[in-house]
């Protein structure tokens, strides 16, 4: 029994070690925008935001100017103005998703989503703002009672 949860822990130990680590700048260079992506996604869907940003800002920086990588560079603006807006950093999600919608993808899937983001952030914004208070400037103010 002893020897099980020792092995155990030192499995997970050495795992957790492995995956933690992200790949520098200078390897991501050699690698397509493709596998950066699911080095991206691979980081999202295991609750590390931090690092998924990491691989999508990669994308964005290595491949913005490559005409042949313009669709996973949308996706990346995408998933980077998801994550922030989903950590409740609006004004940098919506930075995120209007690059979106200024990329040049072949798939239009990017920018539907984003264009859906980005008017679901200005209903909630519409419905934060304090009620405008509606004045009659062209009504004449009096103190006589109504008969």
């Amino acid at each position: 029994m002893r020897l099980s949860a020792l092995f155990l822990f030192i499995t997970i130990t050495l795992l957790s070690c492995g995956s933690s680590g992200l790949m520098t700048k200078s390897e991501l260079n050699a690698l397509s925008p493709k596998f950066i992506m699911e080095k991206g996604v691979e980081r999202y869907i295991n609750y590390d935001n931090k690092g998924a940003l990491y691989y999508y800002n990669s994308i964005i920086e290595l491949y913005g100017e490559n005409e042949s990588a313009q669709e996973y560079v949308a996706w990346a603006h995408y998933e980077v103005g998801f994550i922030n807006y989903m950590e409740n950093r609006k004004p940098e999600a919506v930075a995120s998703l209007q690059k979106v919608l200024q990329t040049l993808s072949p798939s239009k899937a990017p920018h539907v989503l984003a264009a859906k983001l980005l008017k679901k952030i200005e209903s909630e914004q519409k419905k934060n703002e304090p009620p405008a208070v509606v004045t009659n400037s062209s009504a004449p103010l009096t103190n006589t009672p109504a008969n």
